[in-house]
């Protein structure tokens, strides 16, 4: 089961008349799994996220988040949904994200106290969400003006985690970062859709322990030991050439074993048990929705990749395949501006083509 579906979703935006900025756009984030969105400013990234938390309402299309239609949630009912939590916005800023007069902890601490929880309750939660996300107690206590960016950053991923939602959303999460800062965030990412909800895991577990455990991390498509997830230090030149992925790897092949069983589940029960094994293990792992115009902070941390331009999806499938085969020019031209170390930048005439076949 898919924590959000997108289905044939279009936002108009402005006054009569108004403009259409999204078109028919559908996508879908697994649990465990980053989902990329890329594209230049004004390609309509940030309507999209906007449109999963009901911030802007669709002209058409569906959006089923946790297998709740948003799109047909109002009033009250958009209300107690906002406030359980289930799907969580992490701003581009945090420093204006954050109450510059809170200390952070009690920041954190917002989300579980306004759902009512008992101050113990909050405290755990404010306490693994901080240690999710390699971000010391004592910090927590400073007011956000005086945590560097990265700390920042993180803090407000903090924020949300403290709700345990099944879904983030990200937008541009490490855009404004500088290099070591970017490498802690995207870290930190990575741990986090590997843990389970709600324990929020510290960020120094190991692999699950219990039997049970075991079995649902087995049961569903996730990074072996030996096939790590890409690292943030790694550049686009080094996904293309040897960096690997193992979630995305082995996607497709969870999806040919979930068709299997299920077939095999017309001739008989344990196929039906199969299937529903590869279909839906590990439910209980966080899904992330990443926004970003950087093709090479996504390559770093993204199973899957949706390349938007004026609002259409113009690519998508799993990352790794598109950065190292693109086949839309636009993509081509987002991959040929990250600038690589050691690597000669195309010829201008080069990205003068592309861009020529993209406007086209």
């Amino acid at each position: 089961m898919s924590l959000l579906e997108i289905e044939s979703l279009s936002v108009d935006l402005g006054r009569a008349p108004r403009v259409r900025v999204l078109h028919d756009v559908s996508l879908r984030v697994r649990p465990g799994e980053v989902v990329g969105i890329v594209g230049e400013s004004g390609s309509g990234k940030t309507t999209l996220a906007r449109a999963v938390l009901r911030a802007v309402d669709a002209a058409t299309g569906s959006i089923r988040v946790d297998g709740t239609e948003v799109r047909a949630l109002r009033g009250a009912a958009l209300r107690r949904w906002r406030r359980a939590g289930v799907a969580q916005y992490v701003f581009q800023d945090p420093l204006r994200a954050l109450d510059p007069g809170v200390r952070v902890a009690e920041s954190v601490a917002e989300g579980p106290r306004l759902a009512g929880l008992s101050q113990d309750e909050i405290d755990r939660r404010v306490a693994s969400a901080l240690d999710a996300v390699g971000l010391d107690a004592a910090l927590a206590e400073r007011l956000p003006a005086a945590l560097s960016g990265g700390q920042r950053q993180r803090a407000a991923i903090a924020r949300a985690l403290a709700v345990e939602p099944r879904l983030l959303v990200l937008d541009e999460p490490v855009s404004a970062l500088d290099a070591a800062s970017r490498d802690h965030v995207i870290q930190a990412l990575l741990r986090l859709r590997a843990t389970p909800r709600p324990s929020l895991a510290p960020s120094s577990s190991a692999a699950p322990s219990s039997p049970s455990a075991s079995a649902s991390s087995s049961a569903s498509p996730s990074p072996s030991s030996s096939e790590k997830p890409l690292s943030a230090r790694e550049t686009t030149a080094d996904v293309v050439s040897h960096a690997q992925n193992g979630f995305s790897a082995t996607v497709a092949s969870a999806d040919a074993a979930a068709d299997a069983g299920a077939a095999a589940g017309a001739a008989g029960a344990a196929g039906a048990a199969a299937g529903a094994a590869g279909a839906a293990g590990g439910d209980d792992r966080i899904g992330m929705l990443v926004i970003s115009h950087d093709i090479g902070s996504l390559a770093a941390l993204s199973d899957r990749l949706v390349v938007l331009y004026r609002g259409r999806v113009v690519e998508s499938g799993l990352t790794r395949e598109i950065v190292s085969r693109p086949r839309h020019p636009y993509t081509k031209l987002l991959i040929s501006s990250v600038p690589v170390i050691g690597v000669a930048a195309p010829p201008a005439d080069e990205r003068a083509a592309l861009r020529a076949l993209v406007d086209a």
